[in-house]
C-alpha cells in the first residue's frame, strides 16, 4: 500500500562552518488520501512542527531533530499526539555522494503499546549546485514501527537561496 503523502516547509535560521552547522525549523502536514481500510491511512489530517540541529565533527555531521505531531484519530482507534525525534550521522563519500545512518523513535502513540522505533540508511547524490536526490531504506525495531520503509527525496534551493 502507498501511504498518505506528506508536504512540508523548512526554514534555515542559521548556517555556519563551525561546530554548529545549521539550525532549522519545519512545518509538515499529512493529507488524508489513503483509505483507512488500506491500513496505512488514518482518514484525518495530521500536522506537526519541529526543529533540527546539525553539528560538524571533522568531515562528518551529526544531526538531531524533534517534531511534535498532532495526529488525527482513526474511526476505531484514538491516536495520542506525539513527539518524534531522531539522531543521524552523515558522511561525505566523495564529491557527489554521501551516506546517512539514522535512528528514530517517538513518545507513545497508541495507549498500551510501545512507541515506534526504527533505523534507516540512505544515500544522497548531488545533481547540481544546490540540488540533490536521495534514496534509502529502513527497518522497524519495535512492533509498532513499519517493518520496512523506502524513501526517495529531492532537494533544491528556491528563489536564489544561498549557495
Amino acid at each position: 500500500n502507498v501511504a498518505d503523502p506528506m508536504f512540508g516547509a523548512s526554514l534555515t535560521a542559521y548556517e555556519g562552518f563551525g561546530a554548529v552547522r545549521s539550525l532549522g525549523f519545519d512545518a509538515i502536514a499529512k493529507a488524508p488520501v489513503a483509505s483507512v481500510e488500506s491500513g496505512v491511512g488514518s482518514g484525518e489530517w495530521d500536522y506537526g512542527a519541529g526543529a533540527s540541529l546539525a553539528l560538524g565533527l571533522g568531515e562528518s555531521l551529526l544531526f538531531a531533530n524533534a517534531t511534535y505531531w498532532v495526529l488525527g484519530d482513526m474511526p476505531d482507534l484514538e491516536l495520542e499526539d506525539a513527539l518524534f525525534y531522531s539522531l543521524a550521522f552523515g558522511r561525505s563519500l566523495n564529491d557527489n555522494w554521501s551516506l546517512l545512518a539514522s535512528a528514530s523513535s517517538s513518545t507513545r502513540i497508541i495507549a498500551g503499546s510501545d512507541p515506534p522505533a526504527s533505523v534507516n540508511l540512505s544515500f544522497s547524490r548531488r545533481l547540481t549546485e544546490g540540488a540533490s536526490i536521495s534514496f534509502g531504506a529502513g527497518a522497524g525495531i519495535t512492533e509498532t514501527a513499519s517493518a520496512f520503509s523506502a524513501t526517495i527525496g529531492w532537494t533544491t534551493r528556491l528563489l536564489g537561496g544561498p549557495r
